[in-house]
């Protein structure tokens, strides 16, 4: 999970594309905040591996695809079994989510913007 937190979609996409390329890994999700938190947006994207074992974002490219809202109550679902590296069908460690694994990204947003604000008091109150 990226999070840029005052960064724009041009440094998140390239960091989507970036991360891509790690071994392993099955999912980019970024997360983008405005400075106020008035901006509070995601896009999630599918790594998938090329015959030379390169990881690439499937589909669209990053700066193609619009992004989604963050709103309360709305989850973002991933694979359990590809985010473990585990076979379509086979069996998920016990108490593992089945089949998906279900992220709220109000309460991430939330916690990454408490964090950027230590020792900043430009707000009196939280803008959730």
């Amino acid at each position: 999970i990226e999070v840029g937190v005052s960064r724009g979609w041009n440094l998140l996409n390239a960091k989507a594309v970036e991360w891509a390329t790690f071994p392993g890994v099955e999912y980019v999700l970024c997360v983008r905040l405005s400075k106020t938190v008035a901006v509070r947006q995601y896009k999630l994207f599918f790594v998938v591996r090329l015959l030379n074992g390169q990881g690439v974002i499937e589909g669209l490219a990053p700066h193609n695809v619009a992004p989604v809202a963050i709103v309360d109550g709305d989850p973002v679902l991933m694979s359990s079994r590809r985010l473990l590296g585990l076979p379509p069908g086979a069996p998920l460690p016990a108490g593992f989510a089945d089949p998906n694994l279900s992220i709220e990204l109000l309460p991430l947003a939330r916690r990454a913007w408490e964090a950027n604000q230590r020792g900043v008091h430009a707000y009196d109150k939280s803008p959730f």
